[in-house]
């Protein structure tokens, strides 16, 4: 988990650094739901978010980093659906 604890954190964002590359988990479940590589500052830059490696990421774990924002029509099967396409990719 990257960034503030959850009692700190803005409730409709998650960052999560993963053992992978972001491109490659979120190439696998594109079909399903949308999320980002890295930090809304940088959406649409091909390189590491400057925001991930500000807080002390290297440019590989900036890389590894898929950012998840919730929306107000997500439910909760969505959010089960997502959990388990992500655990069977890990």
């Amino acid at each position: 988990l990257i960034g503030p604890s959850l009692e700190q954190r803005h409730a409709s964002n998650l960052n999560i650094k993963f053992l992978k590359p972001a491109s490659v988990i979120l190439g696998m479940c594109s079909h399903v739901f949308s999320a980002s590589n890295g930090s809304a500052c940088s959406s649409g830059e091909i390189k590491p978010s400057h925001v991930l490696c500000a807080i002390g990421l290297s440019s590989e774990e900036a890389d590894n980093c898929i950012r998840f924002s919730f929306g107000i029509g997500l439910t909760f099967h969505d959010m089960e659906r997502v959990s388990s396409l992500l655990k069977s990719i890990l």
